[in-house]
């Protein structure tokens, strides 16, 4: 009975031989007051239902259904997520029996059920009302936690489950009418053993350095963009299929500081060492050293824009910054952009791609490309 003690932990069994359970069950963040009691011969047929009367004020009117269903279903168990289900439907709207009945697939509680108990309960983190979504939890060779969420149709097995995951790339599984739940979490678990290379060399960068993108990383996040110092970061995006492959770099800050880092990269590619990791090797060819997370770092990096005085906005931080070095003020693109296009006056100080005019706070030369 390991179902039923997951599916409704509010049940609870009033003897050894479980033939009696009392409790609630849950149904749209309500609770119904249920009691069930079994015969000794355990047939279903005889099942004999009590419950509080808010629960027997939704269930007026289909008397015969709930009779129906027990003739039917081929546990307790299955037969509570029917009644679950009845009850949400009942809620939802004004649904005859009939039409209820239409929604109802008794053949696929059953095959859930099993395919579960073979994966093991303590594996599942989340079911839903309708028994048709589940998160499954799983652990990869890193010791990174996983979830991958289920959702299987009145067609289960033979269409094949909706899969949803957090990864780089999309999980595609092998499907047939045959193919279990615990088939498909094995190939998940397969899938993710790939990855472990890519997520090692992100979380070096996150543990060693200063991230100032993403603040909170996904394990399908394959950029980061780090802090160097003087309002300057790189963005480095990573091949997942070749994670210690240089990746796609982009310097963001002064260009007297990020023209000269960005030289140093395209001239040492060919030395780039694939046995070293990726912050190894970019130290390495820039001849750097990230700084590593500290309050200092964090207060200077977080420096908000000088014309909307804020650091986040939904389009990201500042990522603009004053030539000048006795200014070196940050800006949002779009927000020195739209400044330099307000205040221009001639053609000849904002073409189709860029605007040229003063740092509002310097007044040093300075050109922004329009932002995408």
């Amino acid at each position: 009975m390991a179902a039923m003690h997951s599916l409704f932990p509010l049940m609870l069994p009033l003897d050894i031989n479980q033939l009696k359970y009392d409790g609630f069950i849950q149904v749209k963040d309500k609770e119904f007051r249920l009691r069930i009691e079994i015969p000794k011969d355990k047939s279903l047929k005889n099942l004999r239902l009590y419950g509080d009367w808010q629960l027997v004020h939704h269930l007026r009117g289909y008397e015969d259904l709930v009779k129906t269903r027990l003739q039917s279903v081929p546990d307790v168990t299955t037969f509570m997520i029917e009644l679950q289900n009845i009850v949400q439907s009942t809620i939802d709207s004004a649904q005859t029996p009939e039409a209820i009945i239409e929604t109802l697939d008794t053949s696929v509680f059953p095959r859930v059920i099993q395919d579960i108990d073979d994966i093991g309960w303590h594996r599942v983190t989340y079911v839903d009302s309708s028994f048709c979504k589940f998160h499954f939890t799983s652990m990869d060779s890193g010791k990174r936690e996983h979830t991958l969420q289920v959702n299987i149709s009145s067609k289960y097995p033979q269409e094949v489950p909706d899969c949803t995951v957090d990864l780089p790339q999309s999980f595609v599984p092998q499907w047939s009418e045959q193919t279990s739940l615990k088939q498909l979490l094995q190939q998940f678990e397969e899938f993710i053993e790939q990855f472990n290379d890519l997520w090692f060399q992100l979380e070096e960068f996150d543990q060693r350095t200063v991230v100032i993108e993403p603040e909170n990383p996904r394990k399908s996040d394959l950029s980061r963009r780090v802090f160097l110092g003087n309002h300057t970061s790189i963005q480095m995006t990573l091949d997942p299929s070749h994670p210690r492959m240089c990746p796609d770099c982009r310097f963001l800050g002064a260009d007297h500081v990020v023209t000269p880092l960005r030289k140093l990269l395209n001239a040492a590619l060919s030395n780039w060492d694939m046995t070293a990791t990726v912050l190894n090797n970019i130290e390495r060819v820039l001849n750097i050293k990230f700084p590593e997370p500290s309050s200092q770092t964090k207060q200077d990096l977080s420096d908000e824009c000088g014309i909307c005085y804020t650091y986040r906005l939904d389009i990201g931080i500042p990522d603009a910054v004053c030539d000048n070095t006795q200014c070196s003020r940050p800006y949002h693109k779009s927000c020195l952009y739209e400044w330099l296009r307000s205040l221009s006056t001639g053609s000849d100080k904002f073409g189709f791609n860029n605007a040229t005019g003063e740092c509002p706070y310097c007044g040093t030369n300075i050109t922004i490309q329009k932002p995408s």
